[in-house]
């Protein structure tokens, strides 16, 4: 057998036995998300010496994250999120009052994730982590 398939049969084995074994995480009910304050605590606090690049760089990041969440949602979602946000909200405590399945909370999770870790990629690029 090529080494490399083997190679990548154990990590695919690895994997499926990780997500197996792994304990059953609860849904949470409080609606906890994940868009957590600390990188947006670091992008406020460095506003007046953030360079015009890296806040145009971290806007393309938020747009790009608005755009996929709206892209998760259906259209009655889309028009109560809408709303929300027309209404003075930021788009994260909206997402939280959405009556949200599984799959689309998931989803939405791993989206603000992503835009976490591409917003602490540029901060330390332009030195303010």
């Amino acid at each position: 057998m090529n080494r490399n398939l083997q190679n990548m049969l154990m990590v695919v084995f690895f994997v499926f036995a990780i997500a197996f074994f792994s304990p059953i995480i609860e849904f949470p009910s409080a609606k906890a998300i994940a868009f957590t304050q600390p990188i947006d605590n670091l992008v406020h606090s460095n506003q007046d010496r953030l360079t015009p690049l890296a806040h145009q760089e971290i806007q393309a990041v938020r747009q790009r994250r608005n755009r996929d969440i709206i892209e998760v949602l259906d259209q009655s979602q889309r028009a109560e999120l809408d709303y929300y946000v027309r209404s003075g909200e930021k788009i994260e405590s909206a997402v939280t009052k959405l009556s949200l399945d599984r799959d689309q909370w998931d989803t939405i999770q791993a989206i603000v994730e992503l835009s976490r870790l591409k917003t602490k990629a540029i901060l330390a690029r332009h030195g303010m982590l």
